[in-house]
């Protein structure tokens, strides 16, 4: 069961009954294919947020390193 709004459960001395509002049935095998995929989902996901963090930094050190060469290519050549 995915995205329970409401439910009951009646307990009875010989059975048990659910009764499920607002929810998608999935199969035990449909399930454990779905929490499967939401985990590598999340993995990825993390993955992305750390190499996006990396990548901001190295872009503002290339910028540095270049914004450095190119004023001292400039004086240089002012002189």
């Amino acid at each position: 069961m995915l995205s329970v709004e409401r439910g009951t459960l009646e307990v009875t001395d010989e059975s048990a009954a659910v009764e499920v509002n607002g929810g998608c049935w999935l199969s035990e095998k449909r399930c454990v294919r779905t929490a499967a995929e939401i985990e590598r989902l999340r993995a990825e996901n993390e993955s992305l947020r750390e190499q996006a963090g990396d990548s901001k930094i190295s872009v503002v050190l290339i910028a540095f390193v270049l914004g450095m060469g190119a004023g001292f290519a400039v004086a240089k050549a002012a002189k």
